[in-house]
């Protein structure tokens, strides 16, 4: 945890709680710490009403933490028929119910259970689909959402290290069955151990991360109402790898989405804004205007505003001349 603050005094602190090891020992962890900063944690568990016992696990799951001092809240996804895409459906409904949650409760920070075998996992599953650097730099410890942080403490530590822990502290866990349905990538992945020895390098996504951070403090303009320009030229000046993250960073930003667009697209739309014509194209969620000047980008939807740009697109001026984020915004 100390290498992933800063965090407020006495801090609200949410978990992701599934009932696994992974998230039972986190969850555990996390409760000795924030007592140590005198703050105040909440486990949040979602019931994805995908299995006929779904709701049994949550309340058992429930159960047990309360018996260690733990308050959970059970979310319920409600949804019609999933035949298709489950695990991607239930990921993006999960991640959504969850960041509202914690926000709505008052807390700024999310931790997520990833450890180091999943960490591996993503490596081997985008070096199979050709990621480039960044994405062979495996997730991200940190990831600063609209409302909250996404915070990954473990990925340095395997699966059986935490479920050593959990065994001495004497704790139960549950396993869920999907973890072994060769339905799912991952799962066909583990069968055949195909993520041994895949450690990310993150030294790439640092290092890009950096330089787009660096060139939007000194160039970028943002609005209130959800905009923001740069100068091409300076945007031209830049490495196409750096200017591909750059964007793919303002878009996710600009249209509050949780990932970027797929590389080929980030690519096509650096080519034209590095290129001598004039022209507008849109891409994640926003339209992308560019002329012989300025480089502009709006959301295509009508999303809350007034609009208080996250970290790291509002250069210090503009977030002191801001005032106050909206209601139920947090700082990041």
């Amino acid at each position: 945890m100390a290498g992933i603050g800063p965090f407020e005094p006495r801090p609200r602190i949410g978990v992701a709680l599934s009932g696994g090891g992974d998230s039972v020992c986190l969850t555990l962890l996390a409760r000795d710490w924030t007592a140590a900063q005198g703050g105040e944690l909440r486990a949040f568990l979602v019931d994805h009403r995908l299995r006929a016992d779904s709701a049994a696990e949550a309340a058992l799951t429930a159960e047990r933490m309360a018996a260690r001092g733990v308050g959970v809240t059970v979310l319920r996804w409600d949804h019609g028929a999933v035949d298709s895409r489950i695990q991607e459906r239930a990921r993006q409904a999960r991640y959504a119910l969850l960041e509202e949650a914690v926000a709505g409760w008052g807390g700024l920070h999310l931790l997520l259970g990833h450890h180091a075998d999943d960490q591996a996992e993503t490596v081997a599953m985008r070096r199979a689909r050709g990621s480039g650097g960044v994405g062979l730099s495996g997730m991200a410890a940190i990831v600063e959402r609209p409302q909250l942080r996404l915070l990954r403490p473990l990925l340095a530590w395997p699966k059986r290290s935490l479920l050593g822990w959990l065994a001495h502290a004497g704790a139960a866990w549950a396993e869920d069955p999907s973890n072994a349905d060769p339905r799912f990538a991952r799962a066909r992945l583990r069968a055949q151990d195909a993520a041994s020895g895949q450690a990310p390098d993150p030294s790439v996504r640092q290092a890009r991360a950096a330089e787009a951070a660096l060139f939007l403090a000194r160039h970028a303009e943002p609005d209130p109402d959800r905009r923001l320009r740069f100068p091409r030229a300076a945007f031209r000046a830049l490495p196409a790898d750096t200017a591909c993250h750059l964007l793919g960073t303002v878009l996710v930003a600009l249209a509050e989405r949780a990932y970027p667009p797929r590389a080929r697209s980030l690519a096509r739309l650096q080519a034209a804004l590095a290129g001598p014509d004039d022209g507008a194209m849109t891409l994640g969620g926003c339209l992308v205007r560019f002329g012989q000047r300025w480089v502009r980008l709006r959301s295509e939807q009508e999303l809350p505003l007034p609009w208080r740009p996250p970290v790291p697109l509002a250069p210090a001026p503009f977030a002191a001349a801001a005032g106050p984020p909206p209601s139920g915004a947090g700082p990041y």
